[in-house]
């Protein structure tokens, strides 16, 4: 049917009415959005910045981890608040709630990069918490800022020697991450025959990330094989094989298949493997790893003995 010129205005007039509105409910929404965002830039949870830190001392520890978190959350839409959120934040490092430690090194790790007082901060509590959770804690937001934290390294290296054995733990593994000149290194490498057995093992894989040298990692590797601990032997093999010696280390390396731990055998079935064809002298022992009566030892040392050969 025909329309009427009357009726064709009509129509438009419609809908552009109809337009109009829609236009209209969009504007709404995209505003009712953007308050939404502006809202969670400014409160989590209905609180607001100045309330999560006064939550940081809550009697609840569940209300001080949310604390914690909640924080990284705001500080970003008031970067004037972020030297005294980082302070916050170390202090519960200390907290007696061990997810509330965990979550304050996670903000640190966060948020730390973004401001000066990060890493003195956070030294302050490594040096000197009474709390050994405390600073484990704080070495690990060391290590975790990495070169950004060398300003540091004196006082992680003097967390080598600290009375506990997690401490010194992830204070050589720190290092790593943090980097230290090679005139430095003997630190790290004295900490390779410390009492505890977690702490030589990380000692060894620091200086083989730093690059230590040769003859370092040689002498290491050489008496770290005869550890009592198998972790410590499994360290042992990747340092031999990181000497850049073949023709010295492969012989260490195939008696290291024949290791008690599955582990250690494992290990050095992969050290083997990395050294490609340098070390097709292990081909037979790498025969004999290939029916081992573990499963991965098995299929590791068939792995690498290809990679010996240099076949498909």
């Amino acid at each position: 049917m025909r329309r009427t010129t009357s009726q064709r205005g009509r129509v438009r007039v419609r809908d552009a009415m109809t337009l109009v509105s829609l236009l209209a409910f969009a504007a709404g929404v995209i505003g009712l959005l953007e308050y939404a965002r502006e809202r969670r830039r400014t409160a989590y949870h209905g609180r607001t910045l100045t309330e999560w830190l006064a939550a940081l001392g809550d009697p609840h520890a569940a209300v001080r981890d949310t604390a914690a978190y909640a924080l990284t959350r705001l500080v970003p839409a008031f970067p004037a608040a972020l030297p005294t959120v980082i302070r916050a934040e170390a202090h519960a490092l200390g907290d007696a709630d061990e997810e509330v430690q965990r979550e304050a090194t996670a903000a640190l790790i966060t948020l730390g990069p973004g401001s000066d007082v990060t890493v003195p901060t956070v030294i302050g509590v490594l040096a000197r918490d009474p709390n050994a959770s405390a600073r484990v804690h704080a070495a690990q937001v060391l290590g975790a800022l990495a070169q950004r934290a060398s300003g540091a390294i004196p006082v992680v290296t003097g967390a080598l020697v600290d009375s506990s054995s997690a401490v010194r733990l992830v204070a050589v593994s720190a290092l790593a991450r943090m980097g230290l000149p090679v005139d430095q290194l003997g630190v790290v490498a004295r900490v390779s025959t410390d009492s505890d057995a977690a702490v030589r093992a990380a000692a060894i894989e620091s200086l083989i990330a730093l690059h230590a040298p040769a003859q370092m990692l040689r002498a290491i590797g050489e008496r770290a094989a005869r550890d009592p601990d198998a972790v410590v032997r499994v360290q042992a093999a990747y340092a031999l094989a990181s000497t850049g010696n073949p023709a010295r280390v492969v012989p260490r390396l195939v008696v290291a298949l024949d290791d008690v731990d599955p582990l250690v055998r494992t290990a050095a079935a992969t050290a083997l493997g990395r050294l490609g064809a340098e070390a097709s002298g292990a081909a037979t022992a790498l025969e004999r790893a290939a029916a081992d009566s573990d499963r991965e030892v098995r299929a590791v040392a068939t792995q690498s003995l290809r990679a010996v050969r240099r076949t498909p």
